[in-house]
C-alpha cells in the first residue's frame, strides 16, 4: 500500500508530479484558480491498513490539501 496523487498535464499527457497521500484516498477536488487540490483519506489502520501512510505523516483520517501550481 503506497497511495499517491499523480498530477497529469492534459496538454502534453505527461505526469508532472507524484505526491504521497493517505490510506484509501479515492476522490480529488481541484480549484484551477488557486491550484489547491483536496484529497480525503481514512486512518492508516482502517480499512485494510497502510504502514507507509503513517510513515509519511498521515496519522489519522482527514483531508489533505496540496498546492499544485
Amino acid at each position: 500500500c503506497s497511495p499517491v496523487l499523480a498530477v497529469i498535464n492534459a496538454s502534453t499527457r505527461t505526469i508532472t508530479s507524484i505526491v504521497p497521500t493517505g490510506n484509501n484516498a479515492h476522490s480529488v477536488a481541484a480549484d484551477p484558480q488557486s491550484g489547491l487540490v483536496l484529497v480525503p483519506h481514512s486512518s492508516p489502520g482502517s480499512p485494510a491498513g497502510c504502514s507507509t501512510c503513517a510513515a509519511n505523516g498521515f496519522l489519522s483520517a482527514g483531508v489533505s490539501i496540496f498546492n499544485i501550481p
